[in-house]
């Protein structure tokens, strides 16, 4: 009597074949899914790649299946070692996709996976409780239908995500977590807080989608304060989706945007705080402000260095003169606020008055500018 071989082991393509082959896992799960080998030679370079702890670029035609050649792989790589894995994509549609469909379907395909996914988005996504509060004390949201919805969205919603929203509400900006009032843990609302409980679901999950803005904002913060603080949790490995968008994400990242707009946002927030600023500084701010970017604002191109937009000597010693007059009003802005602060009885002005005080903004001398969204304002 003799015993039968044992079987050979699969090599890591043939067992990525037979997953994304015709009859298999998600063939059964996905109506319509078709074998493709060369989705399958790209699974087996992104599993090599990840395997490896190498770069692994990639370009597929329409009808590949892309999605699921990476995603095979990496929530494979997740449950064999462990850690966090990020995916990052240009829109968010595409990171609505695949947290809403493609994810869970896999999962559900491969039951013996037991990964947690998540989608992390930036702050202004999320409605800040404290900033709602000021907004509805304020007249212009007195009667207003869309701010009556808001307001009980506010007490029914568990994300907080303007994506819930069925309609647009022009002024979300006003309403949206933002840096320059946001107070973190001394916010009375920190325990309630959408955004700060986005990132805490976060950090119990595996794999995060995220998009491109967010994804180089974190790592130009990982490279400007090591160890501090980070807008996404620790991971072990990266996807980039849409990659074609990172050259440009990454420069907006990595360079110095200031948009026109960010002075007069911070100056129409300031005059809500009954009694903290001047009138006459905050308008002497804004005209300021008007005159640091009319060489942008009337630049024929669309971009371009300072240089080339100010020639002369005593034009720049000009420029650079009215640069630190507006950085140096915006200082005594902020000191003001601070004295507001700390004077005030009122809760509400207090919290407001405290989360505007530390706004940044860049510093007083640079060498080189580009007008592309000075006149326009650029969101960070």
């Amino acid at each position: 009597m003799t015993s039968a071989a044992a079987p050979k082991p699969y090599s890591p393509a043939q067992r990525l074949e037979t997953l994304l082959g015709s009859k298999g896992s998600l063939a059964a799960h996905l109506p319509g899914f078709v074998h493709r080998p060369e989705q399958v030679a790209l699974a087996h370079a992104v599993e090599t790649a990840l395997a490896q702890g190498r770069p692994c670029l990639a370009e597929a035609g329409t009808g590949v299946g892309k999605t699921l050649a990476y995603l095979v792989p990496l929530v494979r790589w997740l449950e064999k070692h462990g850690g966090r894995a990020v995916i990052s994509t240009h829109t968010l549609a595409l990171q609505a996709q695949l947290i809403n469909r493609d994810i869970p379907t896999l999962l559900e395909a491969l039951p013996e996976l037991e990964i947690q996914a998540a989608a992390l988005k930036g702050r202004s996504n999320f409605l800040c409780l404290q900033d709602l509060d000021v907004t509805a004390g304020e007249l212009w949201t007195q009667g207003d239908p869309q701010f009556a919805q808001i307001r009980r969205w506010a007490n029914e919603t568990d994300t907080g995500d303007v994506a819930e929203l069925d309609f647009t509400f022009p002024d979300w900006q006003e309403i949206a977590a933002n840096p320059d009032t946001c107070r973190q843990r001394e916010c009375r609302y920190f325990e309630r807080c959408f955004y700060f409980k986005a990132r805490k679901a976060a950090e119990e999950c595996q794999l995060l989608v995220v998009n491109h803005a967010l994804f180089f904002a974190d790592l130009r913060l990982r490279r400007a304060n090591p160890g501090g603080p980070t807008l996404i949790p620790p991971y072990d490995a990266v996807v980039f989706d849409e990659a074609h968008h990172i050259e440009d994400m990454a420069t907006r990242a990595f360079g110095l945007e200031f948009g026109s707009r960010r002075v007069t946002q911070l100056t129409a927030r300031a005059r809500r705080v009954p009694g903290a600023v001047d009138p006459a500084r905050l308008a002497s701010l804004e005209a300021l402000n008007q005159v640091v970017f009319d060489p942008f604002l009337s630049a024929p191109q669309p971009e371009a260095f300072l240089h080339e937009l100010i020639r002369a000597d005593a034009d720049r010693a000009a420029f650079d003169s009215r640069v630190a007059e507006l950085s140096a009003g915006l200082g005594a802005l902020a000191k003001d606020l601070t004295v507001a602060a700390d004077n005030a009885s009122d809760t509400t002005i207090r919290d407001r008055a405290a989360g505007l005080a530390p706004t940044r903004f860049p510093p007083r001398h640079r060498n080189s500018g580009s007008n592309e969204g000075g006149g326009r304002g650029s969101p960070c």
